[in-house]
């Protein structure tokens, strides 16, 4: 939070959260820094209360679950990757235009001067090379292998 404030100059107003003991140990800490944040509190256990994030979740998993497939990855490797795959799936939906508004989340948030991730994405699956860091290696020695998605 103090980050958002001083780097973003942002200022954090609510927080909706459930009753959990990590939470009111959070609450706490940000009224010792006089944070002035409000703290709206649900019951745990009630997905149905958050109904919003919920679709919003099956929404994400359902892009997870395509972007995986269409990387064609063996199960083991989709085991692996799907935190990675959640993560990017993250990323493009807070990068991309909703039909609401003219800008993405990510730009309403940062402004136009800053670039978003999607100016450099690649797709899903496609042949990368890994680089190697940790041996000391030859100027003519391959820095990295093939690694297929």
């Amino acid at each position: 939070m103090k980050e958002f404030v001083s780097k973003y100059n942002f200022k954090v107003k609510c927080i909706c959260c459930d009753n959990a003991r990590e939470n009111v140990s959070f609450e706490m800490a940000c009224k010792q820094e006089w944070f002035g944040v409000f703290f709206e509190y649900i019951a745990p256990v009630t997905p149905q209360r958050n109904g919003r994030v919920e679709q919003i979740f099956a929404a994400l998993y359902n892009q997870v679950r395509a972007m995986l497939n269409d990387g064609k990855l063996s199960l083991s490797l989709r085991n692996q990757l799907w935190a990675e795959a959640a993560h990017t799936t993250t990323v493009f939906r807070n990068n991309l235009v909703s039909q609401q508004g003219a800008m993405s989340p990510y730009h309403q948030f940062f402004g136009m001067r800053r670039k978003s991730m999607l100016d450099t994405v690649q797709r899903y699956g496609k042949i990368c090379i890994v680089a190697k860091c940790d041996d000391i290696m030859n100027k003519m020695q391959n820095k990295g292998k093939h690694w297929f998605g």
